[in-house]
């Protein structure tokens, strides 16, 4: 059920209990239900509906600028201190601005979502992972892929690679320009 047939329905439900009233207490009689006519009402309920905001999926963004977000409405800001701080490149928003490059070619989508996200909140994005393949010298007639094997790293077969995200890249010394990163998405080509 949509928000209008709830609105209309909500209505519908007001009218028959100011009906059921006027015919028990007859033509003459009470129209008034706690101190309210039927129109009162009605409009109280109109009201209502035109405050609610619709539901709204949370808006996907990377952890560290839903996480500045968040400190930022901590500290009590508005939605409309938010846009002048994002216009104006404040240092308080300094991952969200770089979210939101100036030469970008989608930087009103970009804007869009992160306003979203301040008001209906944010989930973090599923985070991007590689395999790494070991350069040719280190093997001779198969491709050689990083594996973790009891906290240790080793490389062996496609088939016991093991993805990585990219702090765990930093931890094990995966980002080396020796290696090569293949995104997870990408890596059934091989």
């Amino acid at each position: 059920m949509n928000e209008e047939d709830v609105r209309q329905k909500m209505l519908d439900i007001v009218g028959d209990i100011y009906n059921a009233k006027f015919v028990e207490h007859g033509l003459n009689g009470y129209t008034k239900f706690d101190g309210h006519t039927l129109d009162e009402a009605k409009y109280t309920i109109n009201k209502a509906f035109d405050r609610l905001e619709p539901d709204h999926p949370k808006v996907k963004l990377p952890r560290e600028v839903g996480e500045e977000l968040d400190k930022y409405k901590q500290r009590g800001n508005e939605t409309y201190d938010l846009i002048f701080d994002l216009t104006t490149y404040s240092e308080e928003l300094e991952e969200t601005s770089r979210y939101i490059p100036y030469d970008s070619m989608d930087r009103a989508d970009r804007l869009n979502a992160v306003m979203d996200a301040y008001r209906y909140g944010w989930e973090a994005e599923p985070e991007a992972k590689w395999y790494v393949k070991a350069p040719e010298s280190w093997h001779k007639d198969e491709d050689c892929w990083a594996n973790i094997e009891d906290g240790e790293i080793d490389f062996a077969e496609k088939c016991w690679a093991t993805p990585f995200t990219r702090a765990e890249l930093k931890q094990y010394h995966l980002d080396s320009d020796i290696f090569t990163l293949v995104p997870v998405e990408d890596s059934h080509e091989d």
